[in-house]
């Protein structure tokens, strides 16, 4: 609970101390009284604030439900918030948005949208202001209630339907085989023809040509992989929620593509200039899970709401792999996963090799990396540094994807 002047009590208040100055200076009897007769109001406002506004406590009707989402749906809620004084405004985390407000005598019915940039748990609280009698003042008054949105990575959805892909069986999420593995979800790669669109599918995808010819909206097919071998490089470097989650989705994306096309793939782990090489789509899934619980954006105890103990448990047993000393640019093609922050040199020097030699070489990295700045001079900097770097990479013929969260509306739990 937190009082404050509003703008026409700061306006008596400036007026009240600048005729007390001019009536002191002059010996005005009269400005010196009408000084006063303006204290006298600002003094009982602000005792009628203390002790009638302040003490009216508002409280959420029906509210306290916890609601479970992915990072990338919004969520509608409406809020039915009853106060013994008026309310003048709402105001809510940056997360979630008015999209309608009703004020009437004693309450208020606010109808908000939510929309988040990265996953955790989130607690809905709304800060209401009650103006005092003559408004001189206003009440700022945090209303907590009591409703919790638990919101899930997008890397964690990418987890359970890797899980499908392996056989481990979980509703909603198993996929009938292999070959049919992510046949439509990628946005870069070798482009392979078009077909109908579908709900769901990004506009940006859109093949306007096709679209043309057959009168109906028609999106283009990519295909990620297919040739003799294939290199996935990432840095498991990260320095914050959207970034990891971004790093992590666009691994386990990208694996999948990678494992349909049946080829060698040697995965890569750029921190450590290490590979790992992978005859068969099975293991390389596998190992790319591990991969991504290491980044700690998805842990095994969140995989308990969705699956059997005994699945998480296999999940733990590592296949054995072959390793190798140092990484090289080789194979057919080469995706390198990374924020661009750590060993930028390399990575840049990866990449050039790469297209002198004629290997198809794509970089995945996430949009908006300065989401996780800490200040408003460290999002600046990200932002110019991510931003040169990416110009870099294009400018010697790297292909570059930036990935997002992809908004939609979905159903909630």
């Amino acid at each position: 609970m937190r009082i404050r002047l509003t703008e026409r009590g700061l306006l008596l208040l400036s007026m009240m101390l600048s005729l007390v100055v001019v009536s002191t200076a002059v010996s005005d009897v009269i400005m010196l009284g009408i000084a006063m007769v303006i204290g006298v109001a600002i003094f009982s406002d602000l005792i009628y604030t203390s002790v009638g506004v302040v003490r009216s406590r508002c409280y959420c009707v029906g509210c306290g439900k916890r609601y479970r989402l992915w990072v990338w749906e919004e969520k509608e809620l409406v809020l039915h918030i009853l106060c013994r004084k008026h309310v003048s405004a709402v105001h809510l985390p940056k997360w979630a948005q008015v999209q309608e407000a009703q004020y009437g005598s004693g309450e208020v019915r606010i109808r908000i949208k939510t929309a988040f940039d990265y996953y955790g748990s989130y607690r809905l609280s709304v800060t209401v202001e009650k103006p005092s009698f003559l408004r001189l003042y206003t009440v700022l008054e945090d209303v907590d209630t009591g409703i919790e949105l638990v919101v899930y990575p997008e890397a964690l959805y990418w987890v359970l339907r890797v899980l499908g892909v392996l056989g481990l069986y979980i509703k909603g999420f198993a996929e009938p085989s292999m070959q049919q593995l992510l046949p439509t979800s990628t946005d870069f790669g070798e482009y392979t023809g078009s077909r109908e669109y579908v709900s769901g599918v990004p506009l940006r995808r859109v093949d306007w040509r096709a679209t043309a010819k057959f009168s109906r909206l028609y999106i283009k097919l990519f295909s990620v992989g297919g040739e003799a071998s294939q290199v996935l490089a990432f840095d498991r470097r990260c320095i914050g929620r959207y970034t990891c989650d971004r790093i992590a989705s666009a691994l386990l994306t990208t694996a999948m593509a990678l494992a349909r096309s049946g080829s060698q793939t040697s995965l890569c782990y750029v921190d450590e200039w290490r590979c790992n090489v992978f005859d068969r789509g099975e293991e390389l899934l596998l190992h790319t899970l591990n991969a991504v619980f290491q980044l700690n954006v998805v842990d095994y105890g969140q995989l308990y709401e969705f699956v059997e103990p005994p699945i998480v448990n296999v999940l733990q047993k590592l296949l054995k792999v072959r390793s190798s000393e140092g990484f090289e640019v080789m194979g057919d093609a080469i995706y390198i996963i990374s924020n661009l922050f750590h060993d930028t040199e390399k990575i840049f020097d990866i990449g050039r090799r790469a297209v002198q030699k004629g290997i198809r070489c794509s970089v995945l990295t996430s949009a908006r990396p300065w989401i996780d700045a800490g200040s408003s001079s460290e999002e600046s900097a990200i932002k110019k540094s991510h931003r040169n770097v990416v110009r870099a990479l294009k400018s010697v013929g790297v292909d570059v994807i930036e990935m997002d969260i992809r908004r939609a509306r979905g159903a909630t739990w």
